[in-house]
This record gives structure tokens, sequence and C-alpha cells, in this order.
């Protein structure tokens, strides 16, 4: 109950309607760490602050500066930018479109077609790359070309990075034995990078792996002791810290980076065993505590980030009661909130994961009705939230996820589900075209 009463009132600050053309800036124009920010639009102005290459704003209004180039006063704290450092959070479009939907893969042109459709110009799309390992010397045809396809969509591309469908030790590809040198894996992450399509003005959003907090996401393939979970996540920090440093070393402002999107839930034991589910993983933790735990591991890891991945689902709580109706899961759905309070940073937040399932095994059942009715009062009542660039639920189309547990917008037989149609025509309703 006092959770439930806690989401109600930080909903109740986010609750000002925010139009379909507002803007929010990111500090993404540009490769250096920091920015000074100014009292007025010139150069000469005051210094009154610093941005970190990542952090979001407020536009609160854009005028001439002293050097007869634009300037953006930037909120909530009233200072001054060079227009050219910034990006409207969503992309090169002026209007500010949320919507978008993940795939669990790279995707068919066709799957491509319906994201397309449902989402709109400058909507979003997750394309999932599971196949990157300590080998790889560029990206596979089919992942070229998925990025192609999205981007002449005129989607935003978000990327998630990973291993090969249940290979999800990368730990065992360390460069030592303590499974803090990532040095060769992160230079194989920046080879399959390097090799993607960019387009001028466009950027690729990637995502470094997925759910390390959970034991089977971060899984030893060759026995040993069980893990606490600050272990755990000192290793995925270490690993994180040196991916971004090699993409960084490629030189391209328009490569933004975050981390592998955590479980609200996590293992606070992982058993170690030598296969992703071992008898003695534990639950026990939230993502909040592996985050603390991250950053106490590399505690300059955060302020490298472009973005913030989340995996806000409907929940009566922080990492348990999943799959809730709209209004008791209020506490997971604001999630990335708490996130972000816990690594200070103001970051664009993409929802990479989220959304109901209709018949999941081990959760509360619902409609497809109720899963349409659900999202659509997500959009327009948590995911308007200023912090919040784009969401991509999960997810569009698969067998088991989607027609099986009830997840997709779309089954594999082709039939349109109510979900789909219904923020399909919310996003008609916000921008028409």
């Amino acid at each position: 109950a006092v959770a439930r009463a806690l989401a109600i009132a930080v909903l109740a600050l986010l609750r000002a309607p925010i139009a379909a053309g507002t803007q929010r800036v990111c500090l993404w124009s540009t490769m250096a760490e920091t920015s000074v920010l100014r009292s007025g639009p010139c150069g000469s102005a005051g210094a009154v602050g610093t941005a970190r290459r990542g952090d979001a704003f407020d536009l609160l209004s854009t005028s001439t500066g002293c050097d007869g180039k634009p300037w953006m006063l930037l909120g909530p704290s009233r200072m001054y930018a060079p227009a050219d450092l910034l990006q409207v959070c969503g992309g090169p479009v002026t209007t500010w479109n949320r919507i978008g939907v993940g795939l669990v893969s790279e995707g068919t042109p066709a799957q491509h077609d319906l994201v397309a459709n449902m989402a709109g110009q400058g909507g979003w799309i997750l394309l999932v790359f599971a196949g990157v390992t300590r080998s790889s010397t560029s990206a596979p045809q089919a992942w070229i070309d998925a990025v192609h396809d999205a981007y002449s969509r005129g989607l935003n591309v978000v990327v998630r990075l990973g291993p090969p469908w249940g290979s999800s030790n990368y730990r065992d590809s360390s460069d030592d034995a303590a499974h803090r040198v990532y040095t060769s894996l992160a230079a194989a992450f920046a080879h399959v990078v390097a090799s993607l399509p960019r387009l001028p003005g466009r950027n690729l959003f990637l995502q470094i792996d997925n759910e390390p907090d959970l034991c089977y996401e971060w899984y030893c393939g060759v026995a040993g002791p069980a893990r606490p979970f600050a272990q755990t996540a000192a290793e995925y920090a270490c690993f994180l810290n040196t991916t971004i440093a090699a993409i960084r070393a490629l030189g391209d402002a328009r490569l933004l980076v975050s981390l592998g999107a955590l479980a609200p839930g996590g293992c606070a034991v992982c058993g170690c065993c030598g296969t992703q589910n071992c008898p003695d993983d534990k639950p026990g933790i939230t993502g909040l505590q592996f985050l603390a735990a991250m950053a106490t591991a590399v505690p300059t890891l955060f302020g490298q980030l472009d973005f913030w991945t989340s995996h806000a689902y409907a929940a009566q709580g922080i990492g348990w009661g999943f799959n809730v109706p709209y209004q008791q899961g209020l506490p997971g759905l604001l999630y990335f909130h708490n996130e972000l309070a816990t690594i200070n940073r103001s970051l664009a937040v993409i929802i990479t994961e989220t959304g109901w399932a209709t018949k999941r095994a081990g959760l509360p059942p619902c409609s497809e009705e109720d899963k349409a009715t659900w999202t659509v009062q997500a959009y327009e009542n948590v995911w308007n939230a200023s912090v919040v660039a784009g969401v991509t639920p999960f997810m569009l189309q698969d067998p088991v996820w989607g027609d099986q547990d009830g997840y997709a917008y779309v089954l594999t037989n082709g039939q349109v589900l109510p979900v789909y149609t219904a923020v399909r025509a919310l996003r008609a309703r916000w921008l028409p075209g």
C-alpha cells in the first residue's frame, strides 16, 4: 500500500500533459565528456554549470547568441548552451514520438514494416543482435540489413548487442582469472558496432547486453564458488566500462551507449554450477542494489552513459507483483525514476522492455483488450514523462513469447491484436500521418 501511494504521488507530479511536439534535448552532438553551460547566450557569459555527454534538458526557448548562432535556454535551471551541441532526444525529427515496440531478433522486412506502420516517423524499434563473441570481427549481413531497413522506414533504432542465445557466460571471455579485464571482448563489440550502418544526423542507440543481475544472463560456463551479487555487478561493470571505451574510440558521436537494462528484481547469489540455471541461485535483491554495487566497483561508470535503458514493467512493487492492471502496476511502471535517482544522472530514458502478457504461466492473466487499454494509459500518463525519449514494449511477434505467453502485438499467423491497433490510433492522434 505504501509503495502504491508513493507511486501515485510521483505520478501526480508527472501528469501535466506534454504536447506531442514538446522537445527535450540531449547533449549528444559532441564527443567531449563535459560542456560548459552559460548564464546567457554567449561564450563570454558567466559559466554557471557543466553538463556531461548524455545529459538531457527541457528546451525552454531558442534565441540568437552574441556569435550570431542559435543558443538554447535549458530547464529546469535556466542555463544556456550552443544549439549545435544538443539534439532532440528522439532523433532528428522535430516532433517528439515516443511510440515503438521491440523485436526478439534482427527481424524481417515485414516485421520492420509492422513497426513503422504502428509507430510512424520517428518511432522506435528495438533490434536484438544475439551473437557477439570474443572472436567477432564484424556484424553479420542480416544485422547490417536490419539497421538499414529500420532507418529507411524513418525509425529510431535501438540495438541490443549480446551473446548467442543460451551462451550468456561473458565472464568466461575475460582476459584474467578474476573476471575484471575484458579488453578482447570489448574489442569484438567495437568491431561489430563499427560495421553497422549509420546515416548523417541519425543516432544509433546501443544497449550492451541484457539483465546481468539475473544469474542465467551472466552465468559461469566453468563451475566455481557461488557468487554474491556484488561480485557479479563488479564483473559486469568492468566489462561495460571497457566496452564503452572501445566504442568511444571509434570517434563517432552518433553511437550512443547504455547498459544492459537490469531486471527490477535480481539475484542475491548465483550458484556458478557451469550452466545457466543452478540449484543455488537465489533471488532477493532489486536492480537498484545491483546498480549501487556497479558504482562501487567502477565509480565513474554511470557518468559515461549517453542514455538510460529500463525494463519498467507494470508491478505492485520494485521487483515483485508483475503483470497487474495499470493502476496497481504504477510502482513498476515508474521504476525508471528510481533508477535515475540511484545513479544520480539526468539522462534520457528508453524503456526497452515493458508491457503485459495475457497468459504467461505464473503471472496473473489479462485479456487482449485489457492489454491494449493499459498500454494506452501508460503512454498517456507515465511514458509521457519528460525524461522518456522512447518506449519499445516487449514484443512484436514470436511463437513462444508472443503466441504462447501473450506479449505479442501481432500473432505469427498475421493476426493484428488490439494493442497494436490501439497504439497506432494513439500515435495518429498525437502525430497524424
